[in-house]
């Protein structure tokens, strides 16, 4: 009874990674260009490179069936220096991911008119509210100024919880 259990158990995982494997390739050769969809037909090749680049879809067909299966944070949170956390935003339906501060605090960094540098961070109640980081360059100054952001439902707790990765969802 064990042999037969461990043989369908083989069986099931080979079927599903089989399956998945037929799926990824079909969005693969699917026809369309998903930097032109997305960004409209008159993007230069620089946008085009740029936008491949930024997706990872430059990156071999292994790599981007990996990233497929098991997401990507594992890959941000060595490049931004700083774990990432992943949150659903009822107002727009999906998930946002945030960068985790060494005090626990999770932001967003986003340019308002390409000069300046801002962070959101999420504060307890779901809420945000925005930080001037200053200028792009010299010595940046730290001015608060709350805002009534998005109401976000966060997937984990955010008071009091250490930096973490957690997993992506597909």
């Amino acid at each position: 009874m064990v042999k037969f259990l461990l043989r369908r158990l083989v069986f099931l995982i080979l079927t599903l990674l089989i399956v998945s494997i037929a799926i990824f390739a079909i969005s693969e050769i699917a026809p369309g260009n998903i930097a032109i969809n997305s960004l409209g037909n008159t993007i230069t090749p620089e946008q085009e490179a740029s936008f491949n680049a930024q997706n990872g879809l430059d990156q071999s067909a292994v790599t981007r069936y990996i990233r497929w299966m098991i997401g990507s944070d594992w890959q941000a949170a060595p490049l931004l220096g700083t774990a990432v956390q992943r949150y659903f935003d009822p107002g727009n339906d999906r998930y946002n991911w945030w960068g985790v501060g060494a005090d626990g605090v999770l932001y967003q960094n986003y340019s308002k008119t390409g000069d300046d540098m801002w962070r959101r961070e999420l504060q307890p109640d779901g809420s945000t509210r925005n930080v001037e980081l200053g200028p792009r360059s010299g010595n940046p100054t730290r001015t608060a100024s709350p805002c009534s952001g998005a109401s976000i439902k966060r997937a984990t707790p955010l008071c009091g919880s250490k930096a973490r990765n957690s997993k992506p969802g597909r």
